[in-house]
């Protein structure tokens, strides 16, 4: 593998990590919020912050792939990321999905209404995640 090749990857992956470190810091965002009583407003600009270093990781990951090359002829990440990013998805829908069924079943009130919307919001970037992750592996859901 030459030099070019490897560089390129690892840049991808240092993208990669970037991602995963805003998806976190998200995650602990709406939790503080949630948690601490705050509108959806002070949530989203909190997580409005998170633009910025998301762009910086896609920028990142897309500087990588092209120090890599081979645009027509090699995905070497699209298929475990592809999986990855599946599977993480799926898993986010079933935990916060499940999480408001829960809230649900148990009874909602005034007070909990921002905790519903954050986690139902949750399930469904977790629903983009995991058809964002199929279509990475070029596979449809039953192949």
């Amino acid at each position: 593998m030459g030099w070019r090749r490897a560089s390129g990857a690892l840049i991808m992956l240092m993208g990669a990590a970037i991602l995963v470190g805003v998806a976190s810091a998200g995650t602990i965002q709406v939790a503080a919020g949630v948690s601490g009583d705050s509108g959806l407003l002070p949530i989203l600009a909190r997580l409005g912050a998170l633009i910025a270093p998301a762009m910086l990781g896609v920028g990142v990951m897309i500087g990588g792939r092209m120090i890599y090359g081979l645009w027509r002829n090699a995905a070497p990440i699209a298929h475990a990321t592809g999986d990855i990013t599946w599977t993480v998805g799926l898993l986010s829908v079933i935990g916060f999905g499940g999480l408001l069924v829960f809230m649900v079943l148990s009874g909602i009130e005034r007070d909990d209404m921002p905790a519903a919307v954050a986690l139902g919001g949750a399930a469904f970037a977790g629903a983009l995640l995991a058809h964002f992750g199929m279509g990475l592996r070029g596979r449809r859901l039953l192949d």
